[in-house]
C-alpha cells in the first residue's frame, strides 16, 4: 500500500470518527469539543465538516464554547 492510499484511509477513518462523535450528540457540540474528545487538531475537524457539510451546534463548522452545555458533560464521561 502506498503512502498515499494510507492518507485516504486515514482521512476516511478520521471523517468516520467525527460523523460518529457528532451524531451522537446531535451534533450538538463545537470543533473544539470534537477536537478534545478525537485527539484530532482542530482545523482537521473544521476541515472535514465543512468538506462534509455537517453543521456543529452554532450552525458553523467551527464553534468557541461559551459556558458549559449539557454535551459538555457527554464527553467528560
Amino acid at each position: 500500500m502506498s503512502t498515499g492510499d494510507n492518507m485516504i484511509l486515514r482521512r476516511k477513518a478520521n471523517e468516520f470518527r467525527v460523523w460518529r462523535a457528532g451524531q451522537s450528540v446531535g451534533w450538538d457540540c463545537t470543533a473544539k469539543e470534537l477536537a478534545s474528545e478525537l485527539g484530532l487538531h482542530i482545523e482537521t475537524i473544521r476541515n472535514i465538516c465543512k468538506q462534509k457539510g455537517w453543521e456543529l451546534a452554532n450552525g458553523q463548522h467551527s464553534g468557541y464554547v461559551i459556558g458549559k452545555r449539557e454535551v459538555d458533560y457527554y464527553f467528560e464521561e
